[in-house]
This record gives C-alpha cells, sequence and structure tokens, in this order.
C-alpha cells in the first residue's frame, strides 16, 4: 500500500511537471506570437520598412493628440491618419537626405536649449510633461526632429523653386509704409499696418449634423471662457486646437493687413495687442483669434536704429570627431596642416579642398562674410586674439577641430538688409505651406509606397 501511494505520488507530481511545462510553452509560445505579429511589415515607403510596431506607435500617439483636444472616437479615422502621417515623416525625411540635408543631435539638442529657455523650464521638467501625455521621450525627439528636417526642408524648396523673387520683396517694402497707432484700426491705411495672429480652430467636419456643430460651438465657447479668465492661449492651442499650427500654441505668423483673410479681420477689428476675438465660423471650423502684436514700424525700426555691426570674412578647415581618431591625434593632424600652410607648403584653398570634412571644402572651405556676433564663442575668442596672424591655432569645438584663417574686416550696416530680410519673412510664412503641401503631394504620386496593414 505504501509503495502504491508513492507511485500514485510520484504520478500526479509527472503530471504536475507536465502541465507546467506545457503552460510554460504556451505562454512562450504566445509571446514569440506577439513578438513576431508586432514585427510583421505594415508599410513600405520606397526602401524603408515600417512594422506593425511602428504603426501601432504612430497610432497611439495619434490617439492620445486626438483625446486631449476632445475628439469623439466615432469622428476618428486613426489607423489611416496614423500611416499617412508616417508616410509624410518618412519622405520628409528621405528627400531632406538626398538634398544633403541632415539633422544631428548637435542641432536637436540646440533647439531643446531653446524650448527649455522659452518656456523657463529645465530639461526634467520638460521629459515629465511629455511623458505626462503618455509620450516616450524617444517618440518625442524623433517627432521633434522631423520638425526641424521639415523647417529645413520648406527652406530649402521655397529657394530651389525661387517662390520669393527679389521684385516681389521691392514690391513688399514700397506698400509697407507704418504709422503709430495702440489699436487695429481698418482704414484707407489697411496696406500699412502689420498683425501677428494666433488661432485656435474647432474643425467642423462637412456632414457634421446641426447638433454636432451646436456641440462644436459650446467646445470653442468654453474654451473662449477659459481663456477669458487667464489661461495660457498658447497652451489651450497646443492641446485643443485641430489648426497644422498647433504644435506651436496656434501662432499663425506676422503678416500686413492686406495678406490676412477678410473674415479674420472683420472680427478682430478694434482689438488690442494681447485680446481675443469672439467666437466665429468660417468654412473649417470655429476659430478665435488672438492678437500677438500690433506693429507699424518693425521695417522702419531698422532704419532708424544702431545697424552697423563688425563682421569677418573667414574660411575653415574641420576634422570631425570620430571613435576612430583620439582628440590628441586629431589636434596633432591638424597642427601639421597648419605648419604646411604657414610655411606656404600648400595654401589654405588647396588644404581645405583635401583635407577639410566639411560641406565648404570644394570651395576651399570658403564661409564669406559672417558677423562676428553669431559665431559661437570658440571661434570669437580665437579671431579676437589673433593679432596680427591671419591663422588661428587648432580651435576645439562639440562638432570637432578647426582651423580659421581671417581673409578681412568691415563694419557693414545692414539697415536694407534687415528690412529685406523682414520683408522676407513676410512673404515666406504666406506662402510656405500651400507650397509645401503642393510639393508633399507630388512626392507622394512617385515614390513607391506598400501599404500591407489597413
Amino acid at each position: 500500500m505504501h509503495k502504491i501511494k508513492k507511485l500514485v505520488i510520484l504520478y500526479f507530481f509527472i503530471t504536475f511537471l507536465t502541465l507546467v511545462s506545457y503552460f510554460a510553452s504556451a505562454i512562450e509560445k504566445s509571446s514569440d506570437c506577439k513578438s513576431f505579429s508586432c514585427d510583421k511589415i505594415a508599410l513600405v515607403v520606397n526602401d524603408q520598412v515600417f512594422t506593425l510596431r511602428d504603426l501601432l506607435n504612430e497610432e497611439n500617439n495619434l490617439c492620445i493628440e486626438l483625446e486631449k483636444k476632445g475628439v469623439q472616437k466615432g469622428q476618428r479615422n486613426i489607423r489611416e491618419n496614423a500611416i499617412n502621417r508616417i508616410i509624410e515623416k518618412a519622405l520628409i525625411i528621405q528627400e531632406s537626405n538626398k538634398k544633403g540635408i541632415f539633422v544631428n543631435n548637435s542641432e536637436l539638442n540646440s533647439v531643446i536649449d531653446n524650448i527649455l529657455i522659452h518656456n523657463n523650464i529645465n530639461l526634467d521638467q520638460m521629459r515629465l510633461q511629455v511623458e505626462r501625455d503618455n509620450i516616450s521621450w524617444d517618440s518625442y525627439l524623433e517627432m521633434l526632429r522631423c520638425d526641424i528636417y521639415k523647417n529645413y526642408l520648406c527652406q530649402h524648396i521655397m529657394d530651389e523653386k525661387r517662390i520669393i523673387a527679389n521684385s516681389d520683396i521691392d514690391i513688399f517694402l514700397k506698400k509697407s509704409k507704418f504709422v503709430d497707432k495702440k489699436y487695429l484700426e481698418i482704414s484707407n491705411s489697411k496696406n500699412n499696418q502689420v498683425l501677428s495672429l494666433a488661432q485656435i480652430l474647432i474643425k467642423v467636419p462637412e456632414n457634421a449634423s446641426s447638433e454636432d456643430i451646436q456641440g462644436f460651438y459650446h467646445k470653442a465657447e468654453s474654451l473662449r471662457n477659459k481663456l477669458l479668465i487667464g489661461d495660457n492661449f498658447s497652451d489651450i492651442a497646443k492641446e485643443f486646437s485641430d489648426g497644422p499650427e498647433s504644435s506651436i500654441g496656434g501662432f499663425l505668423g506676422k503678416k500686413t493687413l492686406d495678406f490676412w483673410p477678410d473674415l479674420f479681420i472683420e472680427n478682430i477689428n478694434f482689438l488690442s495687442e494681447g485680446q481675443i476675438s469672439e467666437v466665429f465660423r468660417s468654412k473649417k471650423g470655429f476659430h478665435i483669434l488672438k492678437i500677438i502684436s500690433i506693429d507699424f514700424s518693425n521695417i522702419e525700426k531698422a532704419a532708424s536704429s544702431n545697424n552697423l555691426e563688425e563682421q569677418v570674412y573667414l574660411k575653415q578647415i574641420l576634422v570631425k570627431k570620430s571613435f576612430a581618431t583620439s582628440a590628441s591625434d586629431a589636434v596633432i593632424y591638424l597642427s601639421h596642416i597648419r605648419q604646411a600652410i604657414v610655411s606656404e607648403s600648400i595654401s589654405f584653398k588647396d588644404a581645405a579642398q583635401h583635407y577639410s570634412q566639411d560641406i565648404t571644402a570644394p570651395q576651399g572651405g570658403d564661409i564669406g562674410w559672417i558677423s562676428t556676433n553669431s559665431l559661437v564663442p570658440e571661434f570669437r575668442d580665437a579671431i579676437k586674439n589673433l593679432g596680427d596672424k591671419k591663422l588661428t591655432e587648432v580651435i576645439t569645438s562639440s562638432e570637432g577641430y578647426y582651423l580659421l584663417k581671417l581673409c578681412d574686416k568691415r563694419i557693414f550696416d545692414f539697415t536694407e538688409n534687415k528690412k529685406r530680410n523682414y520683408a522676407y519673412q513676410c512673404l515666406f510664412d504666406l506662402q510656405v505651406d500651400p507650397v509645401f503641401s503642393n510639393w508633399l503631394e507630388f512626392i507622394k504620386s512617385k515614390s513607391q509606397i506598400d501599404i500591407k496593414c489597413l
């Protein structure tokens, strides 16, 4: 009997081990299956592959944005919109790289530093704020990098297509004769005033019922009431606005009055700086506008203020930082090049063309005229201490190791340049969105896009 008991116990123990092994195997297979499922190809944009995991992450980010804006689930098309966003981001970066545009970590960190300064917060606070919105820090950095790519690409496309000609700037400057007033007043001098606006837009779908439209209107009114009791316009725009400019606080740009829609002007007539409009309706939906600034003298200030600055004409040789080369080896290497230039064994131009790793190398390292105030501190200090010499010692910076040649100095009056730059920026802000949208649609039409997961 005792032996039978032992056999029975042994039988149940073996059965238990078998079941544990079976369930462990099943769980492992299930986990592997899930992992495999997430690694399935969801779409391909040219040669770039995106997995289901990438798509789910994009859908998650999109859901978070829509929830913050109060968009009802029935009005969403998450999968299609997420796929479209992945495609557009991929094409923006791919086309940027083809044009020689790359956003490195240094540029990304510089933008983050500006955001911290603008919002008066530190990096930990910024990171906490991002993660509080259920967006991972890595995802946020990816989105930010893509925004930088888009800005660079917009500038490149506008320059490449020569959208804004010198004659356009001349016309703008002739029209822009500013007068001094404390509030916006629509008069015969309509073209002579410059206005910065921000908006909150609550979109109304074309097929919306009258009940839904009323709901959108009440939402806009509730947001306006929040603003009236002191809520920050930029924060409300980022969280609730459906406009494409919501990520930058709803800022629409700075333009002369004749470049703003008449509907906008009608709804902000006689408002002061900092005031907000009533809720009003357009074909797109319900708008709330804020006057950021009424500036009647931006261009004329350029003529009246002190616009003299010191400029230097520079050439450079760059040896980039590398894991393969130590800092001391790079400095020694560049010091030898410097010695060869000083002894006239090689000209600076030839040395730059042969040894520089900067995009200016084919031009002999030619940077051109640049304001001393816009130089990084390392460059500014090196040039300041040159004395009668024309060639700096090796300069160490975050990018790598430099030799600079000071070719010339001058005091430059940039009054006209400042006026023209201001006019260019106004015209750029006005035209960039439709130009970029048309360009992106054209790039999409000629790209190889394979969507496997709709």
